[in-house]
């Protein structure tokens, strides 16, 4: 018997099988799917791995301990070692803004910085040239009556090119935080250069200065160039030079801002958001996601299809070490509140030439909740007429929004029948010129009060005692007898003077001489100003 030539297909426990009959036998061509499943992972790409930060971020009760022991006062008045003046460049306080720029690097999960005394010294002279000069410039202009050979132009011209800087600030923690940390205004938020560098994770020392609210901080870390610049200027260890010599940096790092766990003081909606990344990363087109997991709001920020309002931009490594993406979303469209968990989903990238994304969550929280109650400080004992402040015994200051410890005019209030005798000298600066109980309670929170104790101060002179009146002929000589309350004061030591030398005069050693009849006064000083009048007849 014979067959037509035909084929015949079918499927036969999922194997492909070919039957060509010819000629009375059957040859079976039998063709597995593996092939086909084989074609199809050569034409699917391949998943795409997710990536983290992968910093070590601090917890919520590491911040809040860390603002508890490491005080910054964001709002008041910038403190000096030194106090400048229009011929000296004098030396800012820079505990609160060393305090506040390793906050910065802990909420981030980079290492800390120290603060170079040479480097302040140039932030400091950069900060005194733009002040004396009245310029905000990288690039200073030699001042009216200085000469360009002042070593004082030189300093603050590098320190100027080398710095952040900033203007308009009570202080340099406040120009940290709120100033190059936001980086928000159209001249900045393409680059947010100010606070890349901060987040330098290279960065090992820095240097700050501060005149007249023209704010300096010197972030390029480089003796190497301040050596060329400014040769035999300053010293250094053989330490400090290989130290700085020392920079390496982890090519895969990724560094956020806002970073994972974050104080609401410190986020407001047109801050913008940054995603720092090592070497080892590539910027495609990047797709932000960002939701809000307590609401459900979605926001998507396209890189190359943006919608009213957001902003995206690539900032190169020339600033703070790093490329990094930058993103913010349509300020009208997004509010941040304390309790919020924002999901940041970042796609559009390769690492090591294998696409990838990051995601991380921003947890916001609200320091004042966190933190101990409120409460002044008890036992508060001062001299009569010397200055003081009043403290609370939370030495912190972390919010622009809420009230400020030892900055506000306006902050403690005396009260009580004996107010009248407070002087405020200025802000949070006080005096009292008699002994006795003082009242004060803070602005707006009547409850939290304290009592201030007012007493004479034992090492002061607290009275002058010597005679009322004193008569003597003309041409004598009479030794004024005196002595000082209290026997325990330190500076005994009494200044004598003559209202009307014509009359009578008096000696360094108090010897009152009678020159002409009449009448005269005179003084008897302390050195704490406590005087005493003596009423003079020369008959």
């Amino acid at each position: 018997m014979y067959f037509v030539n035909a084929y015949f297909f079918g499927l036969e426990n999922d194997i492909i099988v070919i039957k060509y009959y010819k000629r009375g036998f059957i040859m079976k061509i039998i063709i597995t799917l593996l092939m086909s499943f084989c074609l199809f992972i050569f034409t699917v790409p391949e998943k795409v791995s997710a990536e983290g930060l992968d910093r070590p971020v601090p917890t919520q009760e590491e911040i809040i301990d860390y603002v508890q022991n490491k005080s910054f006062a964001i709002s008041k008045k910038q403190p000096y070692d030194v106090k400048p003046t229009f011929e000296n460049v004098g030396k800012s306080s820079s505990k609160d803004a060393m305090n506040m720029m390793n906050l910065i690097r802990l909420l981030s999960g980079i290492n800390s910085v120290n603060e170079d005394e040479n480097y302040s010294e140039l932030a400091q002279s950069a900060a005194y040239i733009m002040n004396r000069g009245k310029q905000f410039s990288h690039y200073l202009s030699l001042p009216a009556g200085m000469k360009e050979d002042d070593l004082r132009f030189q300093k603050g011209e590098h320190g100027a090119r080398s710095s952040n800087l900033g203007s308009g600030y009570m202080n340099i923690s406040e120009s940290l935080i709120y100033g190059y940390m936001f980086d928000d205004d159209d001249s900045n938020i393409d680059a947010v250069g100010h606070r890349k560098w901060l987040l330098d994770p290279s960065l090992k020392n820095i240097g700050v200065g501060i005149v007249n609210g023209y704010t300096a901080t010197y972030v390029f870390d480089n003796i190497k160039r301040i050596n060329r610049d400014l040769p035999n200027v300053f010293e250094w260890s053989a330490a400090q030079i290989n130290e700085n010599k020392q920079k390496k940096i982890d090519p895969e790092i990724k560094i956020a801002w806002p970073p994972e766990q974050i104080p609401i003081q410190f986020v407001q909606s047109r801050l913008p958001f940054s995603l720092s990344l090592g070497e080892a990363f590539e910027i495609d087109e990047p797709i932000i996601h960002m939701t809000n997991i307590s609401t459900g709001q979605k926001i998507v920020i396209d890189s190359k299809k943006l919608t009213k309002g957001q902003h995206y931009s690539v900032s190169g490594d020339e600033m703070g070490s790093l490329e990094a993406i930058v993103w913010r979303p349509n300020t009208d469209k997004v509010d941040y509140h304390s309790g919020d968990q924002w999901k940041i989903r970042v796609e559009g990238l390769k690492k090591n030439g294998q696409d990838t994304f990051v995601e991380y969550v921003v947890n916001l929280f609200d320091l004042q909740t966190k933190l101990p109650e409120l409460e002044l400080e008890k036992g508060l004992t001062v001299y009569k007429n010397q200055e003081f402040s009043i403290k609370s015994k939370r030495k912190y200051d972390y919010s622009m929004e809420f009230f400020y410890w030892e900055p506000s005019y306006n902050d403690y209030v005396f009260t009580g029948k004996n107010k009248s005798n407070v002087n405020k000298i200025y802000s949070n600066l006080y005096e009292i010129n008699k002994v006795g109980l003082y009242e004060v309670e803070l602005v707006d929170y009547p409850s939290i009060k304290t009592v201030v104790k007012v007493i004479n101060n034992p090492k002061l002179v607290r009275e002058i005692i010597a005679p009322k009146k004193i008569s003597i002929k003309k041409g004598k000589t009479v030794k004024l007898k005196t002595k000082v309350l209290p026997t325990t004061a330190v500076n005994k030591k009494l200044k004598y003077s003559s209202a009307n030398k014509k009359i009578a005069t008096v000696s360094k050693a108090g010897s009152i001489k009678g020159i002409s009849k009449g009448k005269a006064i005179i003084w008897v000083q302390s050195a704490n100003k406590i005087k005493k009048k003596i009423h003079v007849t020369v008959k």
